[in-house]
């Protein structure tokens, strides 16, 4: 129950960092783009998928949490900074797979195994850009030689279905339906 608890609250406040960035830079590629990282995180979590979380703030998204939520933060998180101090990023322990999303020009990474025990531990307090997009990738590989994974950019309407058509390709299916908006689920049936 408490790890669930924490869970909901990482995504509560990665969800609201993300989007009062938006709003505050004025960014309407991120504005465009986040109701549909919305749904398919908010979707994760409703299909109870989503066993574990950790939230990695930067200096600059952790302030925007900050000043939005006050005293309501309560969850502990990981911070990075340097060309992350802008983001808001989440780990998503899926039990099947795991997921490491960010909120702006930062690709979601979809792994079939535990990238690293650092994401998951409460004794691991930073992580730099560079671990985020090269250290974990090369400690999967080490890890799990052979097992693959995927960095999928986030394209309009084509990013759900990569990483769709990865885990499909692996094993794995999701109710895809309740993880994308109506607009998105008609474009999915059309197109693929």
């Amino acid at each position: 129950k408490v790890r669930g608890w924490l869970s909901r609250e990482d995504l509560r406040l990665f969800l609201q960092a993300v989007e009062q960035y938006g709003l505050e830079e004025n960014n309407r590629e991120l504005q465009r783009m986040f109701p549909a990282r919305k749904r398919f995180l908010e979707g994760l979590f409703q299909l109870k998928l989503i066993r574990n979380t950790r939230l990695v703030l930067g200096s600059r998204a952790e302030q925007s949490v900050r000043k939005i939520l006050g005293s309501e933060v309560k969850t502990s998180f990981a911070k990075t900074d340097g060309q992350t101090s802008d983001k808001a990023i989440i780990y998503l322990d899926c039990n099947e797979f795991f997921i490491i999303q960010g909120s702006h020009n930062f690709k979601i990474w979809v792994y079939l195994a535990q990238p690293s025990e650092r994401l998951s531990s409460y004794q691991s307090n930073y992580f730099s850009y560079r671990d985020l997009i090269h250290g974990i990738p090369g400690e999967y590989k080490k890890r799990y030689p052979g097992l693959p994974f995927n960095a999928i950019t986030h394209r309009s309407q084509i990013w759900q279905n990569k990483v769709f058509s990865f885990l499909a390709d692996n094993g794995i299916s999701l109710d895809i339906e309740a993880l994308l908006n109506p607009q998105d689920y008609r474009h999915q049936l059309q197109t693929y």
